[in-house]
């Protein structure tokens, strides 16, 4: 498969998944009564819609940098990005519906969280989407079944490809890439940041440090690979099971 054939793949990928329709934010069946959780997927909510005003600037960039001889690729990857951008803001919209179901209050975007991660590069936006994943993982398993605890679960399986998909993008020769040491030194602070933001509802669910780092650990391990070369995204949507260390 050429490079062209590459991002269009991971293009149509994401933007099947982004079309879909939302769920309505009628209630039914019995609401879920959990402490913390509503407070929890706020703040994901607001990460997840300042990452699509992350990820459009990001567009902006490539596209102004897709001249060259290899113009077919750099279009090809610029709409594979668009496309995921389609897919983070149908992600931001879910929680939203989540959050009002819960009966919870969605927070306002903050500016200054935007420029700054603007300026942290693609290894930490790989970093933060290890943690991010991980955590939709950890909540959904520990989660009573219902249409919050399903919307999750979508989140999280789609999430992994975001991270996939990441990794594609910094991969370079494996003899320029950093030691693993420290890519798991980045992916402990991001993931220590969530243990400590989110112990209220880890509580609460049962979730332990240990539980969710081992799934950090697994994501971050699988992102240095892809990083170095070493492994291939792969071209389904992946499920969090037994098998891969993540569930």
């Amino acid at each position: 498969m050429d490079e062209v054939q590459h991002w269009d793949r991971w293009q149509k990928l994401f933007r099947s998944r982004a079309r879909r329709e939302l769920p309505a934010l009628d209630p039914v069946g019995q609401p879920l009564r959990i402490d913390g959780l509503a407070v929890s997927l706020a703040k994901f909510q607001r990460r997840e819609a300042a990452e699509c005003r992350v990820l459009d600037d990001v567009r902006c960039s490539a596209a102004g940098r897709s001249g060259g001889s290899n113009v077919s690729t750099a279009k090809a990857r610029v709409a594979a990005i668009a496309a995921l951008h389609d897919e983070s803001r149908r992600h931001s919209h879910l929680l939203a519906i989540a959050v009002r179901l819960l009966g919870g209050e969605l927070e306002r975007p903050n500016s200054f969280r935007r420029r700054r991660s603007k300026c942290t590069g693609i290894r930490r936006a790989l970093a933060v989407d290890v943690v991010s994943t991980a955590y939709y993982m950890s909540v959904t398993a520990s989660l009573p079944a219902s249409r919050v605890q399903s919307w999750l679960a979508e989140i999280a399986e789609e999430k992994r490809t975001h991270v996939e998909f990441r990794a594609r993008l910094a991969r370079r020769p494996a003899e320029s890439v950093p030691p693993a040491w420290v890519w798991r030194c980045l992916v402990t602070v991001s993931a220590a940041s969530v243990l400590l933001e989110q112990r209220r509802l880890f509580r609460a669910l049962g979730i332990s440090a240990g539980t969710y780092w081992g799934r950090c650990l697994a994501l971050a391990e699988l992102a240095h690979k892809l990083v170095s070369g070493a492994t291939e995204p792969r071209r389904s949507v992946p499920a969090f099971t037994p098998a891969d260390g993540l569930a």
